[in-house]
């Protein structure tokens, strides 16, 4: 089946997408990305730091919300 952006995906039986495909896919194009520049992959995790601290906080808050 072929996707809006060009790009073929692969089924299974059921109709889903094939978990085994979509692993290598993600796994190659992260692999692209650390080629790339090692810039990215360093910017990308302090991006997931900061919504980690992000989200500590916003779960901090309601739980603070609920004991009230």
């Amino acid at each position: 089946m072929v996707g809006g952006n060009g790009d073929q995906e692969l089924r299974s039986e059921g109709g889903r997408p094939d978990a085994a495909n979509a692993s290598r896919d993600i796994a190659i194009s992260f692999l692209r990305l650390a080629n790339l520049d090692s810039e990215i992959v360093d910017r990308l995790s302090r991006y997931e730091a900061s919504l980690w601290r992000q989200l500590v906080q916003t779960l901090f808050a309601l739980q603070t919300l609920k004991r009230r």
